[in-house]
């Protein structure tokens, strides 16, 4: 299947097909095409639905200029369109850049590329997923040179791939059963 899937970095769900036109409308909160994003900063929102009635209006705006009117209605309903402001994005303190839909998803792909995954992942959420790492291990005393160790990122990896809603080991899993099953394999 060569749709793509788009995962919304907010709510975390997946949707597949429509592009980024109906994953706008899932940030926006407009109904019909897709479900509303329930967890997007209103901020965003905002700014999605200005982006949205951006968009309307050059679509209405290329239409009229196709129509082929005698041109002397051409002004008749200027009080009914509003401008909007293009919606600008501060990146970093360099230069503002347009609003782009691409720092609120993160499309995933079927390729195993890494270099490929990583232009699709926000650097928010690697930063997110970091920082959810760095909790664990100040919170469980755990020595920083564990994170040198060769299982600790086949261990991610195996996280990774089985997804989002994995449930860790328990206490007693790691404590028993797990154990046994490392000396065994040793």
């Amino acid at each position: 299947d060569s749709k793509n899937v788009y995962n919304c970095m907010y709510c975390e769900n997946s949707y597949k097909g429509g592009g980024i036109h109906r994953m706008k409308y899932h940030l926006t909160g407009i109904r019909g095409q897709i479900g509303s994003c329930k967890k997007v900063p209103r901020d965003i929102r905002v700014m999605m639905q200005e982006l949205i009635a951006s968009m309307r209006k050059d679509k209405k705006k290329e239409s009229n200029d196709y129509d082929m009117g005698d041109g002397d209605d051409e002004y008749e309903n200027e009080e009914d369109v509003q401008e909007i402001p293009h919606p600008s994005v501060d990146v970093k303190g360099k230069r503002k850049a347009s609003g782009t839909l691409d720092k609120y998803l993160t499309p995933r792909t079927t390729s195993n590329d890494p270099s490929l995954k990583s232009v699709f992942t926000s650097k928010e959420a690697i930063w997110r997923a970091k920082m959810d790492v760095a909790h664990w291990v100040y919170n469980a005393c755990i020595p920083f040179n564990a994170l040198q160790s060769p299982y600790f990122q086949p261990a991610i990896d195996a996280m990774v791939i089985i997804g989002r809603g994995f449930k860790g080991p328990s206490y007693h899993e790691i404590r028993v059963g797990l154990l046994k099953d490392c000396k065994k394999e040793c």
